[in-house]
């Protein structure tokens, strides 16, 4: 996540130019304070940033909810060529890392190495050469038939990506390879539940709903200094106000009290309801933000 010892010193620079008429251990205290207020910021969006599903972990998800292997629907590896920018670098760094992810969970080792060599492209050109470097792509073509080994390198990869631009102070470019992983999981999750629509896709969709609310905790540190994270930021808040519209049913609530500790426990659960006509309208309309993303 950001890094702010530039405006710590930036705050301390004020507050000795200035001269609010603090002693020194007033100044010193109230940059002690705002210090602590924004390591707290920092840790509190390093945990919700760890409350979202990898790429990895949808893909599971929908592999066990029934879902079949689909390459139509996913990002050709042929426009890799195309991203030239930044932003739509680490954009489609995220969209092929779900591409990938998903093709690694359903046993499709052609596809694997194909968005596997667009993914280390991306990275490349984003200066990530240690993420994908030749160790890495090794070890990874050794354990190309090893499902699990394989999913746990890739994983590995796209961690080092993300301590890398936190170490540097590219942040941003992380919240955007996140964003575009996180699109790219709800459109693989909405085509299949469109074609498939059996209850434990459309739930798994359904459940994105809570996931997008971490998402946009993340992408709010960084919406105001960079103009595509804004722009993301704004399309993810039409999404939410989408799935806003998905009923939400308390079940009924159950109590279990422990006869030898004499411990009482209540127990219940909200059930999410996702209707035919939100599930479309969620599904054309990340489909249309997921469409500019890999233009």
């Amino acid at each position: 996540m950001k890094n702010f010892t530039i405006k710590t010193s930036v705050f301390v620079l004020l507050v000795t130019m200035l001269g609010f008429g603090c002693s020194e251990y007033s100044a010193k205290k109230q940059v002690n304070e705002a210090e602590e207020i924004l390591q707290h910021n920092v840790q509190e969006a390093k945990s919700i940033f760890y409350m979202l599903p990898s790429p990895i972990e949808t893909a599971s998800l929908m592999q066990k909810a029934g879902a079949e292997y689909d390459a139509s629907i996913l990002n050709p590896v042929l426009n890799v060529n195309k991203y030239e920018l930044a932003s739509t670098k680490a954009l489609n760094l995220g969209v092929y890392g779900s591409d990938l992810s998903y093709a690694s969970v359903f046993d499709q080792t052609q596809e694997v190495i194909f968005y596997l060599s667009s993914c280390k492209k991306l990275a490349d050109g984003l200066g990530l050469t240690n993420a994908f470097d030749a160790a890495t792509m090794v070890r990874i073509e050794e354990n190309i038939n090893d499902k699990d080994s394989l999913l746990h390198l890739i994983s590995d990869s796209y961690w080092m990506v993300d301590a890398y631009l936190e170490e540097n102070e590219r942040s941003n470019l992380s919240a955007l390879i996140i964003s575009g992983g996180w699109v790219e999981g709800l459109y693989i999750a909405t085509r299949l539940a469109l074609t498939n629509p059996t209850q434990e896709l459309v739930d798994r969709v359904a459940e994105q709903k809570l996931s997008l609310t971490h998402l946009l905790a993340i992408i709010n540190t960084y919406k105001g200094d960079h103009g595509d994270v804004n722009d993301v930021y704004t399309e993810l808040l039409e999404i939410q106000t989408i799935f806003d519209k998905i009923e939400l049913t308390k079940e009924t609530v159950e109590t279990s009290t422990n006869l030898e500790t004499g411990i009482t426990t209540i127990g219940g659960a909200t059930r999410m309801t996702l209707s035919n006509a939100v599930l479309e309208e969620i599904s054309t309309k990340i489909e249309s933000i997921r469409n500019r993303y890999i233009q």
